[in-house]
Order: structure tokens, then C-alpha cells, then sequence
């Protein structure tokens, strides 16, 4: 689901909001992604975005923690805070395996 035609952002982004809408963990992500995608974080696509990501960041799926965190840690999309931004870090190491959060973190 997570395949679309390069070049075609309105019909990706309709594929992916379908995808997550039905519980698609990669489609929330995706989507989160391309909304970010040189839009800016003071745009209105940055705050979506990481509704997206939050979507895709729970106990059962973990996917959306690793982005959300950086959400966090930037700014962009939600009020800098790094506290949180340490907790979601911690659920993408240990939820979602993610290598990238546990360094992060200093975990191996």
C-alpha cells in the first residue's frame, strides 16, 4: 500500500490517509513524512504530520515513536520538549526495535 506512482503527491497522499484511516501503521508514517516534506514546521501539514505520527506511536505499534520523538526534540509540529521527546525515543527502541532511537538514547 505504501508503493505510489513518483511525481503524483495528491494521489499518494489520498492512498495514504485511506491506508492509515484503516489502521495502516506505514501509511500513518508515510504520511506523516510527506506532509513534512518541505512544507516547514510553522505549516499547518507540520502539525498534522505529527498526528500521523502519534497515530502510529502506541504499545501495539511502535512504528510512528522514532519520528514523533523527533517531533518533539525539533519543534516541529508540537511545542519542543525534550522530555517527551526522550520518551518516545525509549518506546522506538523498545517497542519498535528502531537502531536509530536507541543510539539516540545511548543503548546499544
Amino acid at each position: 500500500m505504501h508503493v505510489c506512482p513518483k511525481g503524483d503527491a495528491l494521489s499518494t497522499r489520498k492512498a495514504l490517509e485511506k491506508a492509515c484511516g484503516a489502521g495502516d501503521e506505514p501509511g500513518c508514517v508515510d504520511l506523516g513524512k510527506l506532509l513534512l516534506d518541505g512544507s516547514g514546521c510553522e505549516s499547518t501539514d507540520a502539525k498534522r504530520a505529527a498526528d500521523y505520527f502519534e497515530i502510529a506511536c502506541r504499545p501495539d505499534q511502535a512504528l510512528g515513536c522514532a519520528p514523533f520523538a523527533k517531533v518533539y526534540g525539533s519543534g516541529c509540529g508540537r511545542p519542543k520538549d525534550l522530555l517527551k521527546s526522550r520518551y518516545y525515543s525509549r518506546m522506538a527502541c523498545a517497542l519498535a526495535d528502531d537502531a536509530a532511537a536507541c543510539a539516540a538514547l545511548g543503548t546499544p
